[in-house]
């Protein structure tokens, strides 16, 4: 039989490792022996056999993973791209946040995409400049006591608008029942353009009332009746007014922008 040497054995293109073989030298007695490929040493230590890093990722980048749901748990890769879809799927508003924000901030942030720009970058925004940027939004609601608001000198109200307002929305709401009114029940009053008062009247236009200084922060509101004079409001049932029990009432006031 005709001896055989390195350079004259075939090459292998292709490997089955769970049944072909190498063989070997052993020690000093230089005798042969065979392993089985999948016996081979397969040390491997990220921080000394991946000596360059990668700073920027793309979505065709693979990462190396171990596929536990096929037999044998092949090792194959997965670029990010659909690892990214893959980790998107698994978010639930409903289930991965669960605590509810029931009175936002100005400073509370939200996430939102810039359509304008260039690749759709994803940022935040502020509560308050996005309500600056949705007008016609209501933001803000002042209720108080002060049925009389202030007197000559009116109150001063600070609103988180962020802006001049555009409009504003004055009632009355009942506290305890009277002139017909429920509990609950609302009348609705005029912004008035001037503070004149009727004194036939007792000071009415008092269920109106006037807004003035008006800047992107606060603004100033009165009643034209004064300080010492309780509003008048339409009975509910008759065609009469009937002046108010102050201490039966609440004003309250909603501003839009």
């Amino acid at each position: 039989m005709a001896e055989k040497r390195i350079t004259t054995v075939d090459e292998v293109m292709a490997v089955d490792e769970n049944a072909d073989y190498i063989l070997i030298s052993r020690g000093v007695q230089r005798d042969l022996r065979r392993l089985l490929l999948r016996r081979l040493p397969q040390s491997f230590d990220l921080h000394d056999s991946v000596t360059d890093e990668l700073t920027t990722l793309a979505g065709i980048d693979r990462l190396l993973v171990s596929d536990e749901g096929t037999p044998g748990a092949p090792q194959k890769f997965v670029k990010l791209a659909t690892l990214r879809s893959f980790l998107l799927d698994l978010f639930d508003l409903h289930d991965d946040v669960p605590a509810e924000l029931t009175d936002a901030a100005n400073d509370d942030r939200l996430l939102i995409s810039d359509e304008d720009q260039p690749g759709d970058p994803q940022k935040w925004i502020s509560v308050k400049n996005l309500a600056k940027s949705l007008p016609g939004i209501v933001t803000f609601e002042k209720l108080t006591d002060e049925i009389a608001i202030g007197g000559a000198a009116g109150i001063t109200i600070t609103h988180s608008l962020g802006r001049v307002p555009v409009g504003f929305q004055g009632r009355l709401l009942c506290k305890t029942a009277e002139h017909g009114y429920a509990a609950g029940d609302e009348v609705y009053l005029p912004l008035v353009s001037n503070l004149q008062q009727a004194s036939s009247r007792n000071g009415i236009l008092s269920w109106g009332f006037g807004v003035y200084d008006v800047t992107d922060s606060n603004f100033k509101v009165r009643s034209p009746s004064g300080s010492s004079r309780a509003p008048l409001v339409p009975q509910k049932t008759t065609d009469n007014w009937g002046v108010i029990n102050m201490a039966k009432w609440r004003f309250g006031l909603t501003i839009w922008g």
